[in-house]
């Protein structure tokens, strides 16, 4: 029982941004919509609008899977003799999907940066 739920504790964070990625693709073609990618800069105009979310959908999609297929991976070499060990582990390998998602999201900031401010170094 502890093992499915560290394995459903495991697909919480990629099953979102993969299900994020997908919504932004198609759903997010007017500026302001609702869980479009918004920040600053992608609030800065059209172009930068379509921009971040194209950007990044793409690139939520794409870390999403490779999470998923990652923390399973890791979770069955990773030691997990006793739950305690288990929930160690997963707890680990939460805190890296968080990790690898805040990347993401500086990922799309610098390419909106580009777009927007194309003449200022980032």
């Amino acid at each position: 029982m502890t093992t499915v739920l560290c394995y459903i504790s495991l697909l919480i964070i990629p099953v979102c941004s993969f299900l994020m990625g997908l919504y932004r693709r198609s759903g997010c073609k007017e500026m302001h919509a609702r869980l479009g990618y918004t920040s600053e800069l992608s609030l800065s105009g059209p172009q930068a609008w379509a921009r971040a979310q194209q950007a990044s959908s793409l690139r939520y999609m794409i870390v999403s899977v490779v999470l998923a297929v990652f923390s399973f991976w890791a979770l069955a070499i990773l030691p997990a003799n006793t739950p305690a060990a288990l929930g160690v582990s997963a707890l680990m390998l939460v805190m890296f999907q968080v990790l690898v998602m805040i990347v993401v999201i500086v990922t799309v900031e610098v390419s909106l940066r580009r777009l927007v401010h194309p003449h200022e170094q980032a």
